[in-house]
């Protein structure tokens, strides 16, 4: 007998076998119905959130609370940001100058203060998480505490991502993404210093991986798009857990930052529109008439107007002629984390109006966008 045959007979045989074996039982009858038993079952404990000794001695000072709210002696620091820059959109060099008063709300008394270099990721040489182009970064040309000018000294001297030594010499240093100044004075609790810094970059080219940062810059529609953000020595935060936070900016995560008021004047060649966090506050020095008409006529929420139009490019009548051909737009932010602003000689610009809630959830405000 062939093997199949002999391996099919076997396997019939045994179900055959299997069958015989099964008495009939026709249709089982349904279950008796049974009371509920109880849930007996072992529930395990919730394990509790870790907490940072940093986090529960802030618990202990009651500026923070076990829910995580804020507690009754909290604070936060505060500042003010006065810029000046002025862009060349065809070298996509920067150059800004800023003032910042830093009001030290905190209880201690404050000997340094770390700021936010961000361009420097664009160096070689600086720890990051993704591809970066080399623009050369961030050149501090002028730094200067209450009038006074600080020299730059080496990290061995005053070092950067860890607390300084109490004999670092007055002056500021930088290690990749980050400084440190040391103060010609103790900024004690409640009173505020003045820094002036003046600082050029190169916005970096927006292709490739580099296309997946905040900031750059790429030619498209027949014209150029500049969209600059991080982009200003900015102070970083001082909490009441950790102290500054002197974390490096690698490329990849969000941003922790102190709120603040700004006051920017940006400078461009006349025919280029920029949009910028805050509000326009010289829209008759920067807009045509029939702009500024347009724009005054976006009441209707969800009722676009056409503010600067296809013809007025072609027209070149996207801005006001200018000064010598450059314009300076001004624009104002008040309790903002920060201000990033785009520029194209190519954008058109739509407005409509919204209705935005009031912080106190009590009424709503008209916002033209």
């Amino acid at each position: 007998m062939p093997r199949t045959t002999a391996y099919r007979t076997i396997v019939l045989a045994a179900l055959s076998l299997g069958s015989a074996c099964v008495p009939f039982r026709g249709h089982a009858p349904a279950p008796e119905a049974t009371a509920p038993v109880g849930d007996t079952a072992t529930r395990l404990l919730l394990r509790p959130v870790p907490v940072t000794p940093a986090y529960r001695a802030a618990v202990q000072r009651g500026t923070r609370t076990a829910t995580g709210a804020p507690g009754p002696n909290y604070w936060q620091q505060r500042v003010r940001y006065r810029i000046d820059a002025e862009l060349d959109p065809q070298s996509t060099l920067l150059h800004g100058r800023e003032r910042i008063v830093y009001r030290n709300n905190s209880p201690v008394a404050l000997r340094d203060v770390v700021l936010n270099l961000y361009q420097n990721i664009f160096t070689e040489n600086v720890p990051r998480n993704r591809y970066a182009p080399n623009t050369g970064g961030i050149t501090l040309e002028r730094v200067a505490v209450d009038g006074t000018a600080l020299t730059q000294q080496p990290v061995s001297a005053i070092s950067v991502l860890t607390n300084p030594r109490g004999n670092a010499p007055m002056g500021y240093s930088v290690q990749g993404t980050l400084g440190r100044l040391i103060l010609p004075r103790m900024l004690i609790p409640g009173d505020s210093t003045v820094l002036e810094i003046d600082w050029h970059f190169k916005v970096p080219p927006y292709v490739g991986a580099a296309a997946s940062f905040r900031t750059g810059w790429e030619d498209a529609l027949g014209g150029r798009v500049l969209q600059v953000a991080q982009w200003y020595p900015q102070v970083a935060v001082y909490d009441d857990v950790y102290g500054w936070d002197a974390t490096p900016y690698l490329g990849e995560g969000e941003f922790y930052l102190e709120y603040g008021d700004f006051d920017v004047a940006l400078t461009l060649p006349a025919g280029w529109l920029v949009g910028a966090t805050g509000t326009l506050r010289n829209p008759e020095q920067v807009l045509t008439p029939e702009a500024r008409q347009r724009l005054a006529g976006a009441t209707a929420p969800d009722a676009p107007v056409h503010v600067v139009t296809e013809a007025d490019l072609a027209g070149g009548r996207a801005t006001q002629p200018g000064s010598g051909g450059r314009l300076t737009w001004r624009f104002q932010a008040s309790d903002v984390r920060d201000f990033a602003f785009a520029t194209s000689d190519r954008y058109l610009w739509d407005a409509t109006r919204a209705q935005v809630p009031t912080d106190d959830g009590a009424g709503t405000r008209s916002v033209t966008i």
